[in-house]
């Protein structure tokens, strides 16, 4: 599908570039890179950005890289901060974390053996100043991801943790808002010996956290695409499937294969719907669906506080108990193209006014800044 870590290294680094600001990729898996690092590093930098936080054990002999040129390290994490939790922990002196989730970010102040400043900045919608409004449409819903078969998702518990797949089926049709984290604090405390369990299992709570978040990503994708396909709705899916699911046996699910994040641009333009199955985002948005908004597909989607806040028109919110009141709201979508057309223009406008990379870029700016005059009076 597409490395969703380089792609927007470079949506944030053009953001960069056009505001006049030098920038010098490092590509971490090129046969050169010890080239690239030490051209990169032969002159003055600010920080280092990184998604995920990949390069961050870079040492000079057995100093890190940043402590050594006494230069900033910015995490910028796509995903919750458990999966990140062994490079969050490198001594860097000057550290910077920012979390697409502002719940993320409570999650690692919530550590203490975490340091470094710590924020919250959304991601964002990759926008090189076209319009596609007016594009025809030939899709009437389009999804880009991977779908995991029930079997598949089942693996990732042994047979005596059953009760933690029961607890998170009920999660995801009852919960709206999903805090992974304090989720599995809870479920591990309410259900009966599970503690000794996954300590015997997963050997922290960090990990079954992480094994949980993918389950609960998993199931709820195929529940809502399962609900659409049952009610005749026609889904063009473009991504990773395994030959064996059950959705390829509905001939209104369109398995269109792999494709470049380069071409979702004409995808989502093509589309009347895109559908948006959050991951564990409770206060956050995700690049699909700001993608979607600025070309002109009408995001179907989970709703939580972030989404209602700052999106307050312009989206369909699947509601898990009632499905019916959103299959309404999609037909309508659907057949009435001037009610599609008065949100296509509404989510347009709001995504090039607030959700773009330039907008991101003055955020993390300003952090930057914040973080710099910081340190220097903690060096005074």
């Amino acid at each position: 599908m597409y490395n969703s870590a380089n792609e927007f290294s470079y949506a944030i680094g053009e953001s960069m570039m056009k505001n006049g600001i030098d920038v010098k990729y490092v590509d971490l898996l090129s046969e050169n890179r010890g080239e690239l690092l030490n051209n990169a590093f032969s002159e003055k930098v600010d920080f280092v950005l990184s998604f995920n936080g990949i390069g961050c054990d870079i040492k000079i002999g057995h100093e890190s890289l940043y402590n050594e040129l006494n230069i900033p390290f910015v995490y910028y994490l796509l995903d919750h901060p458990s999966h990140h939790k062994g490079r969050l922990m490198v001594p860097i002196n000057k550290k910077i974390i920012i979390c697409l989730d502002n719940s993320h970010a409570d999650y690692v102040e919530m550590h203490p053996e975490i340091t470094g400043i710590t924020t919250f900045i959304p991601t964002a919608a990759r926008y090189e100043g076209s319009n596609y409004l007016n594009t025809e449409k030939k899709y009437d819903i389009v999804f880009t991801g991977y779908l995991k078969t029930q079997e598949e998702l089942d693996k990732l518990f042994p047979q005596s943790m059953i009760d933690v797949k029961k607890y998170l089926d009920n999660l995801v049709l009852h919960k709206r808002d999903i805090y992974i984290d304090q989720d599995v604090i809870n479920m591990v405390k309410s259900i009966p010996d599970l503690n000794y369990v996954y300590e015997t299992t997963y050997f922290d709570m960090d990990s079954l956290i992480n094994q949980c978040d993918f389950y609960v990503r998993g199931v709820k994708r195929n529940f809502v695409i399962e609900e659409l396909l049952k009610r005749g709705l026609t889904i063009d899916f473009y991504g990773a499937i395994s030959n064996s699911h059950e959705f390829l046996n509905y001939p209104n699910l369109h398995n269109n294969g792999m494709v470049d994040y380069k071409d979702l641009d004409n995808v989502y333009a093509e589309a009347k719907i895109a559908l948006n199955i959050m991951p564990n985002f409770p206060e956050g948005g995700h690049d699909r669906l700001f993608m979607s908004m600025v070309h002109g597909a009408i995001p179907l989607t989970d709703c939580n506080v972030y989404l209602e806040q700052k999106i307050p028109q312009g989206l369909i919110y699947f509601n898990y108990p009632h499905v019916e009141e959103t299959i309404l709201e999609i037909n309508k979508v659907i057949n009435d193209d001037d009610y599609r057309k008065t949100l296509q223009v509404a989510n347009y406008n709001e995504v090039i006014e607030n959700h773009t990379w330039i907008n991101r870029l003055s955020e993390l700016l300003y952090v930057y800044k914040e973080s710099v005059a910081y340190w220097k009076d903690m060096e005074k």
